[in-house]
């Protein structure tokens, strides 16, 4: 499982290709509601050429409940309410990125971008499977 070039295992062999992306100019409330079908925390948010431009998670979801008045809730494009995101490699070996995620410890995933696009997500359990791997084989 590993590269000649890089003895150590690397994000592209643990990422989750299947990200759930969410198109910027998408409607908030379907973002949320397809958060909910697909029982996931948070989702990345992308441009027309598939470029992440943001990140929305059950935090910003949580603030739409808060953000109304009149007990209307905002609506809008997901683009109004994504955050800054965090990206790395598919080359960068993942105990690299284990220690990016000690650094920003309420990170749940990093966005994987090759050539400014998405091509998948890694997250602190992928990460860890590796390490329950590697803990078994003891």
């Amino acid at each position: 499982m590993t590269s000649p070039k890089n003895p150590l295992p690397t994000v592209s062999e643990f990422m989750d290709r299947q990200t759930h992306a969410v198109h910027e100019d998408e409607d908030v409330f379907e973002t949320v509601l397809s958060l909910i079908k697909f029982g996931i925390t948070g989702a990345p948010v992308v441009d027309r050429q598939g470029a992440p431009v943001g990140l929305i998670t059950e935090a910003e979801c949580l603030l739409l409940m808060t953000g109304g008045r009149d007990q209307q809730l905002p609506k809008g494009p997901v683009r109004d309410y994504m955050r800054a995101f965090t990206t790395v490699e598919p080359h960068w070996d993942i105990y690299y990125v284990a220690g990016m995620f000690r650094a920003k410890p309420v990170e749940r995933r990093f966005l994987v971008v090759s050539s400014g696009r998405l091509i998948g997500v890694i997250t602190r359990k992928d990460i860890l499977r590796e390490l329950g791997r590697r803990l078994a084989e003891r």
